[in-house]
């Protein structure tokens, strides 16, 4: 049964490929029986060149010498080659015979006249008698007259003076001549008319005639094999369109079973990398809460750099994390750029924040060249560009041991457009390189470009394919330049839209002095020395350079300097001490900077007496260098662009309306305890009341209790999480009534969409930053900074 419906189902290919084959097949026949026709077609045209070449030939034989001769035989040749091919009507062939056979008895009778016509034209016998010779003469003149020009008269007119010529009967050569002659005239008067008709018959010989008619029917045969093949495959396209039709209608339904196995597959893998994205940042968020919060307190140098470690480890965990849930989300179709106003100059301020002091710790010399022309205002995703720059940035500082590490970032205009621009991206170091093998395999997924680097330097090998994936996303490109030992070069070229609208800008309007200013940079990093030379001289400073503390001071003996700005770590000293030398001096600059990517508490450690200085991070920005120089002399404020987490205890964000609990209260929903605790000391460090609910049910009992301006909701939770208790709340009060926010480590584009379908006034990431909270707290009470 199951074999017959298989049959039954197939039935419209199995007819579809019967078409197929009978028509295939019959092509093929028609295709030889073309040949066959073709072939004859070509031997008639050849037959109907030729024969008419051969008549002539074959007419002109009585004028005609030896070589005349040669080439009737070739032509006769050719005749017999061509004519013994043909295949074609039997009517033809015996024309053609004929005809073959008439030249041949024509081209022999005049071939034996001709013998006779030079016998007889030989010169007169001597010993003839001259009655005789005359008689003979008069012979030859009268078959020349008939060759030329036969008639009756002449040919009786000879035929009587044959009878009449007598030669006696004799063995001498005269006699024997005459009898010849005698006989060779009458040869020639027999036959003339005989070679006459054999030429009458060669020239109304209907070869010709014959030939172009069959050559016509055979034309007609071959059109209509031309019909028939063209019928023939298009029957056959027709059969095997027909076929795939049928094929692709039978896959259809699979491929549909398949597409809903697949959309299953893909649903439980977002399950998965919720759940997994869920898991992995909540001990997380725990960790890095607790070291954040840690850092606020007063610590010991050991205890600090302990915990600044752990704060960096805990990062790069965390980032090798979103690199593996990156890629899965972009397998999984959910890896999306987003495209929203920014200012571009705070993405530098992150990497200094990030990678700066890793930098310095390995003795190696960072650096920012930007372009100054790069508008504020750009439109793009400013969280993946700032990933594209953090992991390029942080391979070239892992590997290099010694020299330097310079991002160089450059404005191209957009020609074909006046709304976007391009902006290329170059990170150059001096590290260990690449050879071409090793970058041949540097954009691929899990490899780096030498085993051995993962055992010497770690990684999963992901960053630079997630670079890459997210700069094709962009419409970007992305390329790299290397030796081995000598360095790489990476070069990215991204495009933004120039954008209208306001951002939270962190520089004004203009960077430029309001009047000129002299300063003394001392740097012994001949790059740096360039790139802040040329900052300073487009912000208006003329700069004077020295590599040392001995040269500064002598610099400083002739000229007076307004600003001076030291780097901190020196080959073999530390800008400490050029401070200390002219301190007291009357050449001392007016205003003192120490750059470093240290801290300025780590600096301030290591005084052994109260200094004057301001403190600049490294590596030096426009908008960083424009701010120092334009510091008044007074101003003790320390000049940093870096964006930890600084919550001091003189100063904290407090909610300005402090009129009841319910105002300035919050409730924070979370099930994790160290999370619990992260969570609320940075909510009270706002100023904000924190209640706190371990699920959602608990959450429902105190919002019915009293109200809250905001839920902050987790998602994942035990007895009822985020999601039920948001669709349980929602049925009594609304979106502008309670302000829920999402609580989640889950990410992803689809699962945050679904947070604003049930009633989410929007969703916090996960790790807890206390800026992130800030920006979302912000959005829904009034806090202002206030000292106690």
């Amino acid at each position: 049964m199951m074999s017959l419906r298989v049959i039954i189902k197939r039935i419209p290919e199995l007819l579809c490929l019967s078409l197929y084959a009978f028509f295939l097949a019959y092509y093929m026949t028609l295709a030889e029986e073309k040949k066959y026709v073709t072939s004859q077609v070509s031997l008639l045209l050849s037959l109907e060149q030729l024969i008419p070449r051969h008549e002539i030939q074959v007419l002109n034989a009585s004028f005609s010498d030896q070589l005349h001769y040669d080439k009737f035989a070739q032509k006769q040749s050719q005749l017999e080659n061509l004519s013994s091919k043909l295949t074609s009507d039997s009517n033809i062939h015996s024309v053609l015979n004929n005809y073959k056979q008439q030249a041949f008895n024509y081209i022999q009778l005049v071939s034996m006249m001709k013998t006779s016509v030079r016998l007889i034209s030989s010169e007169k016998i001597n010993d003839l008698s001259a009655q005789l010779n005359n008689q003979i003469e008069a012979i030859k003149l009268l078959v020349f007259q008939f060759l030329s020009y036969p008639t009756a008269k002449i040919h009786l007119d000879i035929k009587k003076e044959i009878n009449l010529l007598t030669i006696e009967t004799s063995n001498s050569p005269s006699v024997q001549y005459g009898n010849l002659f005698k006989l060779h005239v009458k040869f020639i008067i027999e036959n003339h008319e005989i070679s006459a008709k054999y030429r009458k018959a060669l020239i109304n010989s209907p070869i010709i005639a014959l030939l172009f008619n069959e050559s016509k029917i055979l034309q007609k045969q071959l059109d209509n094999i031309n019909r028939q093949q063209l019928l023939s495959i298009f029957t056959v396209i027709i059969s095997l369109l027909l076929l795939f039709i049928n094929i692709l209608r039978l896959h259809q339904n699979e491929l549909k079973r398949v597409s809903i196995a697949h959309k299953n597959a893909l649903e439980v893998k977002s399950q998965f990398l919720a759940n997994m994205s869920h898991e992995i940042r909540t001990p997380m968020t725990g960790i890095l809460g607790l070291v954040t919060l840690c850092l606020q307190s007063e610590l010991n140098e050991d205890q600090r750099d302990y915990l600044e470690k752990m704060e960096f480890s805990a990062t790069s965990l965390l980032r090798i994390i979103n690199d593996i849930l990156d890629f899965s989300k972009y397998d999984s179709g959910q890896f999306i750029i987003e495209n929203h106003p920014f200012d571009h100059a705070k993405v530098f301020d992150n990497l200094v924040t990030l990678i700066a002091h890793n930098a310095e710790e390995k003795n190696i010399e960072f650096i920012f060249d930007i372009d100054p022309n790069i508008p504020t205002n750009l439109e793009g995703d400013p969280v993946r560009v700032s990933q594209i720059l953090l992991n390029l940035l942080s391979n070239s500082i892992k590997f290099t041991q010694k020299g330097y590490v310079l991002l160089t970032c450059e404005l191209i205009e957009n020609k074909e457009s006046d709304n976007s621009v391009f902006i290329e991206y170059k990170i150059e170091d001096s590290g260990i390189g690449l050879s071409e093998e090793q970058q041949k395999k540097l954009f691929k997924r899990f490899s780096q470009a030498d085993e051995s680097t993962t055992r010497k330097y770690g990684g999963t090998g992901l960053g630079l394919a997630i670079c890459k994936l997210l700069i094709e996303q962009m419409k970007g490109t992305v390329t790299v330049e290397s030796e081995l030992d000598k360095g790489a070069k990476f070069t990215v070229i991204i495009p933004f839209l120039k954008s209208n609208k306001d951002t939270d800008l962190s520089q004004p309007v203009s960077l430029k002095l309001e009047k000129p200013i002299k300063l003394l940079l001392i740097e012994d990093n001949v790059i740096t020395q360039n790139v802040i030379d040329k900052m300073a001289s487009y912000l208006g400073a003329s700069v004077s350079i020295a590599n040392n503390v001995s040269q500064g001071i002598e610099l400083c003996k002739q000229i007076n300097f307004d600003v001076a700005l030291i780097d901190w770590n020196l080959k073999t000293e530390t800008g400490l001490g050029f401070i200390k030398k002219v301190q007291n001096e009357s050449y001392h600059p007016k205003q003192l900077f120490v750059f470093s990517a240290y801290s300025n508490d780590y600096i301030e450690a290591r005084c052994d007496q109260s200094l004057s200085i301001k403190y600049l991070s490294k590596p030096v920005t426009l908008f960083g260098l424009s701010q120092a120089l334009k510091s008044k002399e007074t101003d003790l404020k320390k000049v940093s662009r870096r964006n930890k987490l600084n919550v001091v205890p003189e100063k904290k964000l407090i909610y300005q309306q402090t009129i009841n609990k319910a105002n300035n209260s919050i409730l924070l929903v979370e099930d994790n305890k160290i999370n619990q605790i992260v969570a609320s000391e940075i909510l009270k460090s706002l100023g904000l009341c924190v209640d706190i609910a371990e699920n959602g049910k608990q959450a429902i009992e105190l919002i019915n209790n009293g109200q809250y301006p905001l839920v902050l909701m987790d998602i994942q939770m035990p007895v009822l999480d985020g999601i039920e208790a948001t669709k349980i709340l929602r049925k009594t009060y609304s979106a502008e009534q309670l302000k829920i926010v999402a609580l989640t480590a889950n990410i992803i584009c689809d699962q945050i969409d679904y947070y604003a379908e049930i009633g989410m006034n929007g969703y916090l990431g996960k790790p807890y930053e206390i800026e992130k909270i800030k920006a979302v707290v912000d959005q829904y009470y009034a806090l202002t900074t206030a000292k106690n």
